[in-house]
Formats: C-alpha cells, structure tokens, sequence
C-alpha cells in the first residue's frame, strides 16, 4: 500500500507536460513511501509508444488503454479503470494534473472511490507514513495544510510547480 499511481493525461496522440509532471511527481512520492509508481493512460492506438516515454521519468508500470474512442476524452472509461486498479493494488496516493481533463477527472474518481480531494497542491511531503499537502487558497493569500487520514490520498497538482525529472 506504498505505491502511487499517476494520471497521464494525452491529447491528440501524444503525452504532455503536464503527464511528466504527474509521473515525476509520483515517482518521488512513491520513492519516499518506499513503492513503485504505476502510470495509467488512455488514447488512440499508437499511444502505448508514447506513453512508453514516461519508464525515463520514473514509471515502473504504465497500465494502456488504447483504443479508436480513446481519441477523445472519455471520463466513465477512465473512472472505471482507476477505480479498479485502486481496488486490486490499494495505492497510497493517485495523482492527477490540474490540467482540463484532470480537473474533470479527479473529482469523478473522488466520488467513485468515497474520498476526499485536494486540489492545486503546490508541495508535499511524508510525515509518519502519512501524505501532506499544501494547497494555496484565498487567491494564495494563505495555505492550507490537509493530511490525508486514509489512503488512497487523491490530489491534483498544479501546473508548472512540480518540475519533470528523468530518472
């Protein structure tokens, strides 16, 4: 129950920053709680190639669904596998970018999974075995703290704080 698992978000058959930033991310996460980091995907047949990518910036899993109607956003699909994949591996955290479609996203797989969100997080860290985050508020005029009580932790993460690294 240490492992993470990040949301690649692709658009137009190809993986974007914000999909680097969220596997990053979850890479350190995963490292400090001590477990892997799994990736999921969705797209057009051909993503799996570049979904492949994100093994340099810390995937050591990446779960593909790679279809003709994955070309277009498709939030029930994606709910339903996150969903099931938090039910067979218990992940520690999910990640997500607070991209469009993460923004859509996050919440659903909130609800589905009876859990709450922090959004926009900006910082992280592990203390006692337990996720913290830091999320501006007030229009950044203050942060807020939030511990997650129960796992897994769901939180999106603000564009352009969490820089990609390869490992």
């Amino acid at each position: 129950m240490s492992d993470v698992l990040a949301f690649a978000e692709t658009r137009d058959g190809s993986v974007g920053k914000s999909a680097r930033e969220a596997v990053s991310t979850a890479s350190r996460m995963a490292q400090e709680l001590g477990g892997e980091t799994h990736v999921i995907a969705f797209g057009p047949p051909g993503i799996a190639d570049e979904a492949g990518e994100l093994a340099g910036y810390g995937a050591d899993r990446i779960f593909i669904a790679e279809a003709e109607r994955f070309g277009n956003y498709d939030p029930d699909a994606a709910v339903g596998a996150i969903a099931e994949l938090q039910q067979s591996a218990q992940y520690a955290a999910i990640l997500f970018p607070a991209s469009a479609q993460g923004k859509d996203l996050a919440p659903r797989v909130a609800a589905r999974l009876g859990r709450g969100l922090a959004t926009e997080i900006v910082e992280w860290s592990v203390e006692d075995g337990r996720i913290v985050v830091h999320r501006p508020m007030y229009a950044g005029k203050a942060i807020a703290t939030l511990r997650f009580p129960e796992s897994p932790a769901l939180m999106s993460l603000r564009s352009n704080v969490f820089a990609p690294e390869t490992r």
